[in-house]
């Protein structure tokens, strides 16, 4: 009797719990702890759905741009296929609504909040409403509010539909992340050419987990599976009779239409076309490996490092140089870094410099140690810029009471070597001092 008198009791409690229809439907009840943030946003979503569900998709899609900044490799439990599940939801809504007070989002965002405030924060009855009824109305207020301040909202919308394709891919699977990227550059251009770059990368997906063991890596590949299917059939090649074919002639039109005059133009389209560049030449010897390589790939790989992003000093950026590197102190301690003439050029076999490249570039003393001893090129390029800002720092410093001639070009005093080696093996020095041991910093 006992038993029959809990069951009962769970019974009652349950159909005496108010809303269990509502409480049911609420989309945030399977979110992720570590989204916990993102919850109100959701939930406001769902209040006014009925009203303007235009407004509900973009609150959505601000909640999934905020999952993402929170975790944009999808690391915490449960949150690629959250985010994942949100993401086609929002490809799905982006279709079927429609904007109802504006032309464009912002401003339907923007008008949505003033009649929502409106309607029921200034023209109701507050004695008459439960605090509660209150405070929920309060809150989506507030949700309203902050989106109608996000700055370049049409912006961030399109930045993220060009990215969309990338930000579900799982972390294990990283480095197709430019490939599906080259594939939505080149999509307008032709689609035939973005299909094939999507079937490179799943191809790659297969040598990398070919048990898709990976977190998230069995549903990444059966939808990108999908898609290839699809496309397979409603792409049609417009430049050749064959694939192989197709993606030769594309790939010289587009560095003749892209990579002409290339120095000339901004340093973030610059990397832009160069890596849409290589990677549509790595596709091309996927799709045809009997052709030889091509006469633009050897430019492009030696182009391609060249605009890689920097913090504060575009080092490796050709053409015109920016005002920064037009500093003496900072023109000075760059040239010191490339007298590198005394020292022997890295072997081909002892670099990690890409096989398209016939002998290894070497431009001054970071990149000799990179080639030589096999760094990572990031880590490489930070401490390059690192150096030289130290170098003009200290020198600076060390010859602010030294003539230099007019005309004559600012060179690194000897003084700021011996000052700045000093300063940074300090503890090394006074150590083996310590031990009674001789230096080896001579």
């Amino acid at each position: 009797m006992a038993r029959y008198y809990q069951i009962a009791s769970v019974l009652y409690d349950m159909i005496a719990t108010p809303n269990f229809e509502d409480s049911e439907d609420r989309k945030g009840e399977l979110m992720p702890a570590s989204l916990a943030p993102i919850f109100p946003i959701l939930q406001a979503a769902k209040e006014i759905e009925e009203e303007n569900p235009r407004v509900a998709y973009l609150c959505r899609l601000t909640a999934y741009k905020k999952a993402h900044k929170m975790d944009p490799d999808s690391r915490e439990h449960g949150v690629l296929q959250f985010k994942t599940h949100l993401l086609h939801s929002l490809k799905k809504d982006k279709k079927e609504t429609l904007r109802r007070l504006a032309s464009n989002d912002a401003e339907e965002i923007k008008r949505f909040y003033e009649q929502y405030r409106r309607k029921y924060i200034f023209e109701i009855d507050r004695l008459t409403r439960k605090s509660d009824e209150m405070a929920r109305y309060y809150q989506i207020a507030s949700v309203l509010y902050d989106m109608t301040v996000t700055p370049n909202f049409e912006e961030s919308e399109d930045e993220k539909s060009e990215d969309e394709e990338s930000e579900v891919v799982p972390a294990s699977l990283a480095p197709i992340i430019p490939i599906l990227r080259a594939a939505k550059e080149v999509e307008k251009e032709n689609p035939r050419v973005a299909y094939l770059c999507r079937f490179a990368a799943y191809a790659k997906t297969i040598k990398m987990d070919r048990y898709s063991s990976g977190l998230g890596v069995r549903k990444f590949r059966t939808d990108l599976l999908h898609r290839l299917e699809k496309d397979e059939k409603d792409t049609t090649r417009r430049l050749a009779s064959t694939d192989a074919k197709e993606m030769l002639k594309f790939y010289e039109q587009y560095c003749t239409k892209n990579l002409g005059g290339l120095h000339t133009r901004k340093p973030d389209k610059m990397g832009r076309y160069s890596k849409v560049a290589s990677v549509l030449h790595d596709v091309l010897k996927t799709v045809a490996p009997e052709k030889p390589d091509h006469m633009y790939a050897k430019a492009v790989e030696k182009e391609k490092d060249s605009f890689s992003h920097y913090n504060m000093l575009p080092l490796n950026i050709p053409g015109h140089p920016q005002p920064v590197m037009e500093i003496p102190e900072i023109k000075a301690a760059v040239h010191l870094l490339r007298g590198i003439r005394s020292l022997p050029m890295p072997r081909k076999n002892m670099t990690n410099a890409p096989a398209e490249i016939e002998e290894p570039i070497v431009c001054d003393l970071l990149d000799w140690l990179w080639k030589t001893f096999g760094f990572q090129k990031c880590n490489v390029d930070n401490q390059k810029e690192h150096l030289v800002l130290l170098l003009a720092n200290m020198d600076m410093k060390v010859s602010a009471n030294i003539d230099q001639r007019e005309g004559q070009s600012h060179k690194i005093h000897r003084n700021t070597i011996d000052t700045l080696m000093k300063k940074l093996f300090q503890n090394y020095i006074s150590w083996c001092m310590y031990l009674h041991l001789e230096s080896n910093i001579k």
